[in-house]
């Protein structure tokens, strides 16, 4: 069977027409801890779970999943085998191939369930596992929902909750927390639970969501861009107060870059930004790329290229020297100042 979607997921599960295995991955942790659960609940019987569920933390032996698989069930129509965060690395080639093996020959009394929730779905056997699976079961890719998907969700889910949020709200709610699922929902709660019910207002976003590190730093860099330079220093020093890494920031400061540098391209060649998101493995989410395209537009290609240098040379320095770290950051937003207002930096 081929790739399903969330859809598709969401029928077999209510109908209970499952299939003998699922492969989980993607970049949307929410969604695919709220799948590798849901699936787990509804495939086995919650009075015997202790006889029928079997669950593999990173395992490392495929010979013990085997004869998991193999048990019968106990006062149960089947068993089910859950195996969480897998490292393909850890099987070795013998074990990589007997897992191949296994997901051929699964009994039809049992589940087999694969989500790789906080390990990477890649490196060697990752291909030869996704094939198995797409042959023998259904694999699903769930990736961080498109700004327009995001949207509809939070307008939904403050339904859910008894409130209403128009769409100009939920999109401002949307850029301050970002893209992740988690957050997100996190915040809706605090916020629904803020207006009390009612229809809830840029006041109330104003009044009560946090600012998710990613998003704060996006906006760090659109005031270097644009030549705030006060506002940008008073963000870090706030991130530093809560005791974010250097090295971490300096990775997003320079991830922003990058997505500028691409949205850049882009738009120089004629193509829009949305047209990276496959081109670079964004999944479905625009959040970066347009957010990199409104920073982009009062820069050049040249300016853009020397920032990453200047970047670069700094990511550098956090990591190999014994410099004070934050005076390498404000060193380095000093210099992507000065690039973004066409001064020559030395």
């Amino acid at each position: 069977m081929p790739s399903i979607n969330e859809s598709d997921l969401k029928k077999q599960i209510k109908s209970r027409s499952f299939s003998n295995v699922y492969l989980i991955y993607g970049n949307e942790s929410y969604l695919k801890n709220h799948y590798f659960n849901l699936l787990i609940k509804r495939a086995v019987d919650e009075a015997f779970k202790d006889f029928n569920l079997h669950i593999f933390q990173s395992p490392s032996n495929v010979e013990d999943i085997t004869l998991a698989a193999e048990a019968m069930p106990m006062m149960s129509e089947r068993t089910c085998v859950a195996i969480k965060d897998l490292k393909l690395s850890d099987l070795g080639e013998n074990g990589r191939k007997d897992l191949v093996d296994f997901i051929s020959d699964i009994p039809e009394t049992c589940v087999v369930i694969i989500g790789f929730l906080t390990t990477e779905a890649e490196g060697k056997g990752w291909k030869e596992l996704l094939s198995a699976c797409e042959k023998y079961g259904n694999s699903i890719r769930l990736d961080k929902m498109s700004r327009a998907d995001l949207i509809k969700y939070v307008v939904k889910g403050a339904s859910s909750r008894g409130c209403t949020i128009d769409n100009r709200v939920a999109e401002y709610f949307v850029s301050l927390v970002g893209d992740d699922l988690t957050a997100i929902l996190n915040e809706l709660e605090k916020l629904c639970a803020n207006a009390g019910g009612g229809a809830i207002t840029r006041a109330n976003v104003d009044a009560v969501t946090v600012k998710n590190v990613e998003v704060k730093i996006f906006e760090l860099s659109k005031n270097l861009v644009t030549g705030n330079c006060d506002k940008a220093f008073s963000i870090l020093d706030s991130l530093l107060k809560q005791r974010e890494e250097p090295i971490s920031i300096m990775g997003t400061i320079i991830m922003c870059y990058v997505d500028m540098y691409r949205a850049k391209v882009a738009s120089t060649g004629g193509r829009r930004p949305e047209e990276l998101l496959k081109v670079f493995n964004y999944g479905k989410s625009d959040f970066r790329l347009r957010n990199g395209a409104k920073n982009a537009s009062k820069m050049s290609l040249g300016m853009l290229r020397e920032s990453i240098e200047v970047l670069a040379k700094a990511d550098e320095n956090l990591k190999s020297t014994s410099i004070d770290q934050r005076l390498i950051l404000e060193e380095t937003m000093i210099k992507l100042f000065l690039i973004a207002n066409g001064e020559k930096v030395c």
